[in-house]
C-alpha cells in the first residue's frame, strides 16, 4: 500500500554507514585531520622544549662576569623572538630566578630594562602583540603584589628579596623613583602605626633600611630636583588628575627624621645592640652623614651601571600606580583613613599633625616630656597649625610632671592658633594644677566661668581633688553651690571626692553635713568608692582621738609617779622620827601604810581605745551626734577624771 523508491532507501542507508565526519567519499578530510592532531603535539612538545632552553639560558645569564654584557645583549634578543609564545613564562621564570639567585639580583634587573626597551621597539602602538610592549610594566605590577601579599604573610626572606628587587629595577631605570617612594613612604607609615606589632614594626624598618641602602642616594637626587622645580610629585605626561592624587608627596629629609624617631624610641633591649636591625641602621646612619655618596661606589659593579649598557636602559616614566592594599588593611592608621576618606578628604596636613600627635602620645606614655615638648616645637616648624586634640595631648604631657610653667605657655599660643577654649581644654589645664598642688587652680576656674565656658561634672571632680591636695576643705563646700548654679548633676565619683576633702582634719561632722547634702537634696546613690571615703574620714578622727588619750595618759602617768615618790619620803620621814604611844604610833602606821594608795593615779588608757574607736561603724557614727564619743571613753577609762579635769589638753572632737 505504500510505495517507496529504490534508490532512496540505497542512498538512506549508504548516508548511515558513512562516517558522518567524513564529507568525502575517499576519506581526505580525515587524513587531513590526523595530520593536523600530530603537527599540534609537536607545537606543543616544540613549546615544552622551548620552555626549557629559555629556563635554562636565564637561569645561566651572568655566572660568567666577564662576558655579562654580551650575554645579556645576546639573551635578550633571543628572549624579544620567543617572546610571542613564551611571554608569560619569561616573565615567571625572572621572578623564580631572583628567589633562587639572589646574589644575581642585579643581573636580572638589567636583563628586565633591556627587554622593556627593546619591547617598546619591536611591539609598539599597532603592533599585532600589543601587550609585549608592557613587560615593564607587568614586571613592576608583579613585584609589588608578591611583595604585599608576603608582608601579610610575614615571610620576612621573600620581602627582603622583593623590596631589594624593586630597588634594583629603579636603578636599573625600570621602576620610576616617584613608584619607590611610593612603596617606600606607605612601608615606613606602617612602621610608625602603632596598632602593629613591636616585631612586625622592626621588621618593616629593616626592610626600609635595606632598600635605602641601594637607592639613598637617587632618592636624594630625585627630592632634590622636584624641589627645585616647585613640585612635590613627578608624572608623565599623561598623567591624569586622579593619578597625581594617588602619588605620595616626596619628602626625602622627612623619611629619615621618621625612621630616626621611631629608631630612638623602640623598646630595644641591651642584646639588641649587635642584632641585624641595628647593624643596618647605623651604616644608615653612616650613608645619611656622607650625603649617600657611598651608596655608588657599592653599586658601581652593576651591569646597569657599565658604559656598555647605558644607551640600552629605557627611559624612565612614572607607572600606573601600584600600593600595597593588604598591607595598609592591616594598620589601624589605615582603617582609619579609610573610614575618614568616605566621609570627607584628609588634608596632608591634617595627617601630618595626626602622626605628630601620635608620637606626643606615646612620649606620655612613655613619660618622655622633654621628647613630646620637642614634637611640638616640630609641629611649628614645619608650619602645621595646632587643633585643640593637638593641646589636649600636650596638657596631659605637662599634667604627668605638673609642668605649670609651660602648660601656661602653650595655653597662650590658643587665641593664636584660633583655638577655642572648651571645657575638655579647661579640665586638661586644671589637671596640671591638681598635680602640681598649685593655688592658680581656682584662678583658673574663676577666668573659665569669665569666659563663658560652662563646667561639667569633670570639671567639678578635677576642683574636688585639687581642694584635697591643697587641704581646702572649705572650698570643696562652695563646690556644691557651684554645682547648683550651673545645673550639673554630681555623681559618685565627685561625691567620694568631695568626702575625702573631710579626711585630713577628721572632721566627722562636715562630713556627715555632705553625705546628707548629696545624698537626700541630690539624689546620689552611694556606692562603694563613696563608704570608702566615709570610712577614710572616721578612721583618720580615731586616730586623732587616739593620740589626745595617749597624751593624757602620760600626763595621768607622771601625776601618779609623783604621788608615789611623795608617800614614799613620807614614810620613809616616818620611821626615824620618836613614837608618841602605841595608839599614836598605830594610826601613823595606818595612815602611812593607806596614803600610796589613796594618792595613786587612776587606771591608764588601754591601748585599744584607738581602734575601739574605730570600730565604732560608719553606719552607727553618720546617725551619732557625738554621744557616743563621751561614752566610749567612759566605758574604757573607768576611774578616771573627766578630760576637762586632766591637764590643759582640749577635749577630744566628737565622732
Amino acid at each position: 500500500h505504500f510505495f517507496v523508491p529504490v534508490d532512496f532507501i540505497l542512498c538512506f542507508f549508504g548516508r548511515m554507514q558513512k562516517d558522518p565526519k567524513d564529507d568525502s567519499a575517499d576519506g581526505s578530510a580525515q587524513r587531513k585531520r590526523s595530520l593536523h592532531g600530530a603537527e599540534a603535539q609537536d607545537t606543543k612538545k616544540l613549546k615544552v622544549d622551548g620552555e626549557e632552553r629559555l629556563t635554562s639560558l636565564i637561569a645561566k645569564v651572568g655566572d660568567n662576569e666577564e662576558f655579562v654584557v654580551k650575554h645579556l645583549i645576546g639573551l635578550t634578543e633571543a628572549l624579544i623572538r620567543d617572546l610571542p609564545l613564551h611571554y608569560y613564562h619569561i616573565i615567571n621564570q625572572i621572578m623564580k630566578s631572583v628567589f633562587t639567585l639572589p646574589h644575581k639580583m642585579g643581573v636580572y634587573s638589567t636583563l628586565v630594562a633591556l627587554l622593556m626597551k627593546r619591547c617598546g621597539e619591536a611591539f609598539g602602538s599597532g603592533s599585532a602583540f600589543a601587550k609585549g610592549g608592557e613587560l615593564g610594566t607587568r614586571v613592576v605590577k608583579l613585584t609589588v603584589e608578591m611583595l604585599d601579599r608576603n608582608l601579610v604573610d610575614s615571610v620576612w626572606w621573600k620581602t627582603m628579596v622583593l623590596m631589594k628587587f624593586a630597588s634594583e629595577l629603579m636603578l636599573a631605570k625600570v621602576m620610576h623613583p616617584q613608584n619607590m617612594w611610593n612603596l617606600l613612604r606607605e612601608i615606613v607609615d606602617e612602621v610608625l602605626s602603632i596598632s602593629n606589632s613591636p616585631n612586625r614594626r622592626d621588621a618593616y624598618c629593616y626592610m626600609v633600611l635595606a632598600s635605602l641602602e641601594i637607592v639613598g642616594l637617587e632618592l636624594q637626587h630625585f627630592h632634590k630636583d622636584l624641589k627645585a622645580g616647585g613640585k612635590t610629585t613627578a608624572e608623565g605626561p599623561e598623567a591624569t588628575v586622579e593619578l597625581k592624587k594617588k602619588h605620595k608627596p616626596v619628602d626625602f629629609p622627612a623619611l629619615f627624621d621618621d625612621l630616626s624617631y621611631f629608631m630612638r624610641n623602640r623598646d630595644a633591649k641591651e642584646e639588641d645592640q649587635e642584632s641585624p636591625l641595628m647593624g643596618s641602621w647605623r651604616e644608615i646612619q653612616r650613608l645619611h652623614a656622607e650625603s649617600w655618596k657611598s651608596c655608588t661606589q657599592a653599586l658601581a659593579t652593576r651591569p646597569y651601571n657599565l658604559p656598555e649598557l647605558k644607551d640600552r636602559l629605557p627611559a624612565q616614566t612614572p607607572l600606573p600606580v601600584h600600593h600595597l592594599p593588604r598591607t595598609k588593611a592591616r594598620g589601624a592608621r589605615a582603617a582609619r583613613h579609610a573610614a575618614a576618606e568616605s566621609e570627607q578628604k584628609v588634608t596632608e596636613e591634617e595627617d601630618l599633625l595626626h602622626t605628630y600627635l601620635s608620637r606626643i602620645t606615646d612620649c606620655q606614655k612613655r613619660g618622655d616630656a622633654e621628647d613630646a615638648y620637642r614634637m611640638w616645637n616640630e609641629i611649628r616648624q614645619k608650619g602645621v597649625t595646632p587643633n585643640s586634640s593637638a593641646y589636649s595631648a600636650i596638657l596631659e604631657v605637662c599634667a604627668s610632671k605638673g609642668d605649670v610653667r609651660r602648660a601656661s605657655a602653650f595655653w597662650e599660643q590658643l587665641p593664636g592658633d584660633h583655638v577655642t577654649p572648651t571645657a575638655s581644654l579647661y579640665n586638661h589645664l586644671l589637671n596640671v594644677y591638681v598635680a602640681a598642688s598649685d593655688e592658680g587652680l581656682f584662678a583658673r576656674f574663676e577666668e573659665m566661668k569669665r569666659g563663658g565656658v560652662t563646667p561639667d561634672i569633670h570639671t567639678f571632680l578635677t576642683l574636688a581633688s585639687g581642694c584635697e591636695q591643697l587641704g581646702r576643705a572649705e572650698a570643696a563646700v562652695e563646690l556644691l553651690q557651684e554645682l547648683r548654679a550651673f545645673h550639673v548633676s554630681p555623681n559618685t565619683a565627685f561625691c567620694a571626692a568631695v568626702l575625702q576633702n573631710c579626711r585630713a582634719q577628721g572632721d566627722v561632722t562636715l562630713c556627715g553635713t555632705l553625705w546628707n547634702e548629696l545624698t537626700r537634696d541630690y539624689g546620689v546613690e552611694p556606692d562603694g568608692g563613696c563608704y570608702r571615703a566615709v570610712e577614710a574620714v572616721f578612721q583618720r578622727a580615731a586616730e586623732l582621738n587616739g593620740e589626745e588619750f595617749r597624751k593624757k595618759s602620760e600626763v595621768l602617768r607622771a601625776r601618779s609617779a609623783a604621788a608615789a615618790a611623795a608617800a614614799a619620803a613620807s614614810a620613809t620621814t616616818s620611821e626615824h622620827s620618836p613614837k608618841s604611844s602605841p595608839l599614836n604610833g598605830t594610826e601613823e602606821a595606818r595612815a602611812t601604810t593607806a596614803a600610796p594608795a589613796s594618792a595613786a593615779s587612776p587606771p591608764a588608757l588601754p591601748s585599744e581605745a584607738p581602734a575601739a574607736l574605730a570600730d565604732k561603724g560608719v553606719g552607727h557614727a553618720l546617725g551619732a551626734s557625738g554621744k557616743g564619743s563621751e561614752e566610749c571613753k567612759a566605758s574604757e577609762v573607768e576611774g578616771a577624771p573627766a578630760p576637762s579635769t586632766i591637764g590643759e589638753e582640749p577635749a577630744a572632737p566628737s565622732l
